[in-house]
């Protein structure tokens, strides 16, 4: 199989293989880990601040690696203090 790349990959030329931090989360657990419901992370998505999700087999996942550097680019273009705390999460 090859490697997956990810949105956020393809935007700055890296290769994760499959997913730079191994962790992969439905949208249930990525609106838990970002205290957000699931339509906030749809709509989210819909406005880019979150890269959008693989579509593996029947389920949707986001690579937790591409989530935190799409939150990251978004705290640096917005200097937004709860984007930018979340290594400390």
């Amino acid at each position: 199989s090859r490697p997956m790349t990810s949105p956020i990959a393809k935007m700055t030329g890296a290769v994760l293989n499959p997913c730079a931090s191994g962790v992969w989360l439905n949208t249930s657990a990525l609106a838990a880990e970002l205290c957000v419901c699931e339509t906030t992370i749809d709509a989210y998505v819909q406005r880019g601040l979150l890269p959008k999700p693989f579509k593996l087999g029947g389920s949707v996942r986001w690579c937790w690696a591409d989530v935190t550097l799409s939150l990251k680019a978004q705290a640096l273009r917005d200097d937004d203090q709860f984007i930018a705390g979340i290594d400390n999460v």
